[in-house]
C-alpha cells in the first residue's frame, strides 16, 4: 500500500539518506484515488510530476488533484498525459 510505505519512518530515513548522495530521487507510485496519500511525499520532496493516463481520468479529478497539491504547498514541476497501447 503506497500510503503505508510513504508514511513509514524507515522509508523517510531512506529518502533522507538518498538525498545526501543524489540531486534527484524519483518515486513512482501506483494510481490512487485518495489525494491524502500525497501529503507525506509532498512534505519530504522538492516537487511533484503528475502523470495521468488518457482513459478513465476526468479533468475534474486532475483539477482537484492540482488544487489539493497547491493547498498543501507542493511545487508542481509538470504534468504528463500519456496514452496506453
Amino acid at each position: 500500500n503506497t500510503r503505508f510505505l510513504l508514511d513509514d519512518p524507515k522509508f523517510r530515513a531512506l529518502l533522507k539518506d538518498l538525498t545526501k548522495d543524489y540531486d534527484h530521487v524519483l518515486i513512482s507510485t501506483s494510481p490512487f484515488e485518495d489525494f491524502r496519500v500525497l501529503e507525506s511525499p509532498v512534505h519530504v520532496s522538492n516537487g511533484v510530476i503528475i502523470v495521468s493516463g488518457l482513459q478513465g481520468v476526468s479533468k475534474r479529478k486532475v483539477y482537484k488533484l492540482i488544487a489539493s497539491l497547491k493547498k498543501s504547498g507542493a511545487n508542481i514541476f509538470g504534468y504528463l498525459n500519456v496514452a496506453g497501447n
